[in-house]
């Protein structure tokens, strides 16, 4: 299993693992205690808070095999560059209407946070609290910090400000 980090832990014990917004943790498995999962992210094995994180679809996950229309795996599937952290975003530039109910459906000029690389040319996404996949090629990547919607111009009845 996988899951999505949706909020932050700083692991306190040495068997907790610091998990950030953002991070996928792979081969998670209950813990010890109700409440805990254990999993591995970076190369480090540890637990963390079950209520932190949402489980991902395994038809998302980077190493799924039962997608359509993405059944050709690329070789370089995985996660995107690091990115220090920061959460990375695109706007929708075509309407996409999904295939498969794990598929966001996309309209123009909306925001999607960009979560995972799950297979050349589709990317794992997180759009108003959903989860699913999108094409890449629908969106464009915005760079900075979190971008903000559209927002008309204010005019006034006279079409000046």
């Amino acid at each position: 299993m996988e899951v999505l980090v949706l909020l932050d832990f700083e692991g306190q014990l040495s068997d907790e693992l610091k998990i950030s917004a953002g991070d996928v943790v792979r081969q998670v498995q209950p813990g010890p205690e109700e409440g805990w999962l254990q999993g591995e992210l970076g190369g480090r094995v540890g637990l963390f808070p079950q209520q932190f994180v949402q489980e991902i679809p395994p038809s998302l996950r980077a190493d799924g095999t039962q997608r359509y229309p993405r059944s050709l795996r690329s070789a370089h599937a995985g996660k995107l560059p690091p990115t220090g952290k920061r959460p990375r975003w695109c706007r929708v530039t075509f309407p996409y209407t999904p295939a498969k109910e794990d598929e966001l459906a996309l309209s123009p000029g909306e925001l999607v946070q960009i979560l995972e690389e799950i297979e050349d040319g589709w990317w794992l996404g997180k759009k108003n609290g959903h989860l699913g996949a999108f094409p890449s090629n629908f969106v464009q990547e915005l760079s900075g910090p979190n971008p903000a919607p559209d927002t008309p111009q204010l005019t006034n009845f006279c079409g000046h400000l």
